[in-house]
């Protein structure tokens, strides 16, 4: 069954055609895409990405929380050798928690992040914002690494964070004729699978009749997300990333495909902004994942199929557009 879709979800050269004309960036991820853990994939993807970088602006989209952008052009110019990929080819989740935090007006959120990327993340800006201790009443959560990597301490963290803003919400409202929001606000640098699901899987797991396995299951967040509001992700898929994407390559999304290897951060993020999408079977892709694609094709003209690595991908690219 799986061989008979791997021949039919393969990259259709009608649909890259039909997008042909106005396609002048291309996105892409880069764990499991461009390197597995600190090796390259393969020794012709370095080729391929300089033939992409001559022919389209490129722009490396990550929902990484352990790698500031720095690290990151290092690792694939001096590591892998990648060359000609600088700072402002990259646009990482960290970014859009930045962002978003600004937009918040955040004055003293709780946040929760890989010291990794601490001296980086508090930038002057940032240190207006929060201080880079969690201390006193928070006014949001900001969950800046992977949310199922928290150790106890930090969901213990931000749950009595949470509880505490609610209790101090509804003491305030008992005591004013305006009802003020009871729960905290809260963003999330990554999707948490089962919490943060997208429209179009949700329409997937709905057909199939079945429920995907949810993150909380695994990682007991339930009691943090009784006190929480507005919960927002700010890397992929969240459409606030391709816009900041599409921003920094100047162009929109009708004029971009993403090379990924996740079907809903990459492939389903992408395609809710009418990007093109290319999915890849590396790094994060599962076999199992051959039958939503197949599903996936028939609602959206904007998947152009699967490829087996990033290099046949651009291969094709290359060689169609």
């Amino acid at each position: 069954f799986i061989l008979a879709l791997n021949t039919m979800t393969r990259i259709s050269l009608s649909r890259l055609s039909a997008l042909s004309p106005k396609i002048k960036t291309i996105f892409c991820d880069i764990s499991g895409i461009l390197h597995h853990e600190e090796s390259l994939i393969h020794p012709s993807h370095t080729k391929m990405m300089r033939k992409l970088k001559k022919r389209f602006r490129v722009v490396l989209v990550t929902n990484t929380t352990k790698r500031t952008p720095q690290n990151i052009v290092k690792m694939l110019v001096n590591d892998l050798g990648y060359l000609d990929i600088n700072e402002r080819d990259v646009l990482t989740s960290m970014h859009m928690v930045k962002k978003k935090m600004r937009e918040m007006q955040f004055r003293n959120p709780c946040v929760v992040l890989d010291e990794r990327v601490r001296e980086w993340f508090l930038d002057d800006e940032m240190r207006g914002l929060w201080d880079g201790r969690n201390s006193g009443m928070h006014d949001g959560i900001v969950i800046a690494s992977n949310p199922r990597l928290l150790s106890d301490g930090e969901r213990n963290l931000l749950v009595e964070a949470a509880k505490r803003y609610t209790e101090e919400m509804q003491a305030n409202s008992n005591n004013s004729c305006c009802a003020a929001p009871h729960q905290i606000p809260t963003l999330f640098s990554t999707p948490l699978r089962g919490v943060t699901r997208t429209k179009m899987m949700e329409q997937f797991f709905n057909h199939k009749n079945c429920a995907e396995p949810q993150d909380l299951d695994e990682h007991p967040l339930e009691e943090l997300f009784e006190h929480t509001q507005n919960v927002q992700v700010c890397g992929k898929p969240s459409p606030d990333i391709w816009l900041e994407a599409c921003k920094l390559a100047n162009c929109e999304p009708s004029e971009a495909i993403m090379l990924g290897d996740s079907i809903e951060a990459d492939i389903v993020g992408a395609l809710q902004l009418g990007m093109g999408a290319i999915l890849v079977r590396s790094g994060k892709f599962d076999a199992a994942h051959e039958e939503i694609v197949h599903w996936m094709l028939q609602q959206d003209k904007h998947l152009v199929g699967i490829e087996d690595d990033f290099g046949d991908a651009a291969k094709i690219l290359l060689e169609h557009l």
